[in-house]
């Protein structure tokens, strides 16, 4: 009876030092990913396109979604921002909110939320945003990327 208790006891504490583990690192995901979009922000409101693009990762396998046209690849990624937004006058000043990151894994995260782009002399635009995020080398991607830009009614 002793070693039948003395198991149980043992099982309820390693799956109690499990799961708050496991919540314990999603917390830490959840931070660090909320820590590239942040950075992301103030790279792109400093008029850098190129650190702002730190966040993703840099493969030919990027995928990036938007206005109706899919772009493949880190380097084509930046080419398309750099072609739209030559200048920090017309990048504007960014801003993410509405953020929910959902961990669906060990190495995978998904983001999702709303964008804005505000300018001094005229009306900005808005949209929402869905990101796919993996650990690779330690590091958390992007590797998906799917934007929207809000009709207007």
């Amino acid at each position: 009876m002793q070693r039948k208790s003395t198991f149980l006891y043992l099982l309820v504490f390693f799956l109690t030092a499990c799961s708050g583990n496991s919540r314990v690192e999603t917390v830490d995901v959840k931070t660090t990913v909320m820590g590239v979009l942040t950075r992301q922000v103030e790279d792109w409101n400093r008029g850098s396109v190129k650190d702002f693009m730190a966040g993703y990762w840099q493969n030919d396998s990027l995928k990036f979604v938007s206005g109706g046209s899919v772009t493949y690849g880190w380097q084509e990624t930046l080419d398309r921002y750099l072609n739209r937004y030559d200048t920090a006058e017309k990048m504007g000043q960014l801003t993410f909110d509405d953020v929910h990151i959902r961990v669906l894994g060990r190495d995978t995260a998904i983001a999702d939320g709303r964008w804005a782009l505000g300018y001094p002399d005229r009306p900005g635009s808005e949209g929402r945003f869905t990101l796919l995020f993996q650990r690779i080398g330690g590091q958390w991607r992007i590797v998906y990327d799917h934007t929207s830009l809000k009709q207007a009614v």
